[in-house]
C-alpha cells in the first residue's frame, strides 16, 4: 500500500509522520490488502488559537472497494487522525460487503437459471 501523508498550516516531523503510518496499518489490520493507496490530509484549522482545530481526511482507494473518504476533528492531530481512520475502515468494510453481495447475488441468479448471466 502507496501512503501519502500531507500537512497544512503547521509542521509535521518524523515522529508523528511515523506514528500515523503505524496508526493506518494497526486500523487498517488485513483490510490493508485491499486498499492500494492511502492519503492523509491534516490541517490546522485555527491556527496557535488552540482548542478542538486539528482536521485530518482521509482518502482510500482500491480496485475493490472503490474511494473512501473519512473525516475526524481533534484537538490532537493523531487523535484527528485515529478517528478519520475508524470510520474510513468502516466504510472499506461496508464497500467490501456491497460488492461480496453483488457477488453472491449473481452466483445465485446463475445457480437457478443459467441463461441470466
Amino acid at each position: 500500500m502507496r501512503t501519502d501523508i500531507r500537512h497544512k498550516n503547521f509542521q509535521i516531523d518524523s515522529w508523528l509522520r511515523e506514528a500515523v503510518r503505524r496508526a493506518l496499518m494497526r486500523r487498517l489490520g488485513r483490510l490493508s490488502r485491499e486498499v492500494a493507496f492511502a492519503a492523509v490530509h491534516i490541517e490546522d484549522v485555527n491556527g496557535p488559537r488552540g482548542g478542538v482545530d486539528k482536521r485530518c481526511l482521509v482518502e482510500l482507494s482500491g480496485p475493490r472497494v472503490g474511494t473512501v473518504v473519512a473525516r475526524g476533528r481533534a484537538s490532537s492531530p493523531l487523535a484527528a487522525v485515529s478517528l478519520a481512520l475508524h470510520r474510513a475502515r468502516h466504510a472499506v468494510w461496508q464497500a467490501l460487503a456491497r460488492v461480496k453481495g453483488r457477488w453472491r447475488r449473481r452466483w445465485r441468479r446463475s445457480a437457478r437459471d443459467p441463461s441470466s448471466l
